[in-house]
């Protein structure tokens, strides 16, 4: 983007006291070197936020911005144009003010775009500046695993209205998997999963309401709504979930937990299942195992050179407790699983505290909690101590206890790892501090960097 005369971006992020010319300047050199644009660039050094860049863009340009995050676009209108243009041209018609159509774009200089738009619209163009990726998510929305549901939906609706069609004769009929390949209930969820598969999806919730059903994916750590699924469907669904899941599609009245083995697009992905019973019906949430995972390495996990330089020099420190911090979804778990198998070999015992094992390693030692018999964290802590262990990984810190136990076992010549549900680093310290008295021992144990 740019016009004779304008302010570079990086310039005008500068005079707004947002970045250093020092920050500019490596940018600089990183897209020059890999031919991605500035924007881009300062994002993936998180020396920007996404808003600020589309900020200055808009303000550079003098084109207004629209968030695409607060306002959905008319699904009429996105239907005017064909989808692979949308896609092509990053391009995505809003709403009408009189007989301006309000276009987001990624790119509002494109003149092809909006001469491609005005053609197939009638309509004139007036380009708002978005986000790639909020457009990206209702491209998906429209276009992507919604619009291929719907189609299964629709074909569903059909099958109902057959004569002595009822949704517990279909359940009946869908008693065993080789039954169900062809049913449009099938195809429906299978296009649910697809989708979340295919947008990076950490977590698949389907949340029953008084007249519908939403499905979201989480991605990148947030919650997005990706279809709203008629009432009259939610039985036959959640049914083919639990069937898929091992679950007794009879039993409502309490929570059930179950997996489910999945294969897409050549990947091997092992699905967490739970239900829980709600006002409305059952809230199912599904967490999105990828199997391939278990053996990435830390390079592959997107570290910055120098930082995965100084994360190689912390884990191989020879005690110490290492706490990874982030929301749900954020890959607190990935990173720890990789960071273990890098450093995991005959020479030292390896051992893992999880509730549940997500990814199965080999050449490290993993214990499952199991609260039936009492077999907790802290439990399972102390039992292992007794076991002669180099390292440690305790999945989550939940209580003083395993947080007193941890912080022990790193004073007393052992690397711990462990995570805590917070959103950043300075907020895992204040958990600490919470769970523990002992604020001295927190500081002496803890690699702080």
């Amino acid at each position: 983007m740019g016009r004779p005369g304008m302010k570079r971006l990086g310039d005008l992020l500068i005079e707004e006291g947002i970045l250093s010319p020092a920050k500019l300047e490596e940018a600089l050199a990183r897209s020059r070197s890999s031919g991605k644009r500035i924007g881009e660039v300062l994002q993936e050094m998180e020396a920007v936020l996404e808003s600020q860049i589309l900020d200055a863009l808009s303000k550079q340009l003098g084109i207004p911005k629209i968030d695409l995050g607060e306002v959905a676009p008319d699904p009429e209108l996105a239907a005017l144009i064909d989808p692979e243009v949308i896609k092509r041209h990053k391009v995505l018609p809003v709403k009408l003010e009189g007989n301006d159509l309000i276009v987001a774009m990624v790119d509002p200089l494109n003149l092809m775009a909006i001469d491609d738009i005005r053609l197939a619209t009638g309509y004139d163009v007036r380009p708002y500046i978005c986000s790639e990726k909020a457009l990206d998510m209702r491209f998906q929305e429209l276009f992507g695993v919604s619009h291929e549901a719907q189609h299964h939906l629709d074909e569903w609706r059909v099958e109902m209205m057959k004569e002595g069609n009822t949704i517990k004769n279909m359940l009946k009929q869908t008693a065993t998997l080789t039954e169900l390949e062809d049913a449009p209930i099938v195809r429906f969820v299978e296009a649910i999963l697809e989708g979340a598969v295919d947008q990076n999806a950490s977590d698949v919730h389907l949340e029953p309401k008084e007249d519908k059903l939403y499905v979201r994916y989480r991605v990148d750590g947030m919650l997005h709504r990706v279809m709203t699924v008629p009432k009259a469907a939610q039985a036959a669904v959640i049914a083919r979930l639990k069937i898929l899941a091992g679950l007794d599609t009879s039993e409502r009245r309490r929570p059930m937990d179950g997996r489910i083995d999945l294969k897409v697009r050549k990947a091997s992905f092992d699905i967490r299942f739970s239900t829980l019973p709600t006002m409305y019906g059952e809230k199912i949430v599904m967490r999105l195992l990828n199997k391939e995972m278990a053996h990435a390495t830390l390079e592959q996990l997107g570290f910055e050179p120098q930082h995965l330089l100084v994360w190689k020099r912390i884990i191989t420190a020879p005690h110490g407790i290492i706490y990874l911090t982030g929301p749900t979804g954020s890959g607190k778990s990935t990173t720890l699983i990789a960071s273990l198998a890098s450093i995991a070999n005959e020479k030292i015992n390896v051992v893992t505290i999880e509730d549940p094992i997500e990814y199965q390693l080999a050449a490290i030692n993993q214990v499952q909690v199991n609260r039936k018999v009492d077999f907790s964290f802290s439990e399972a802590l102390r039992t292992i101590l007794r076991q002669d262990p180099d390292v440690i990984m305790v999945g989550e810190t939940r209580d003083r206890e395993t947080a007193d136990l941890a912080i022990n076992a790193a004073l007393t010549g052992h690397l711990v790892f462990s995570t805590l549900h917070t959103n950043d680093a300075a907020g895992g310290l204040i958990r600490l501090h919470n769970m523990t008295a002992a604020s001295y021992m927190i500081l002496r144990s803890m690699k702080l960097n």
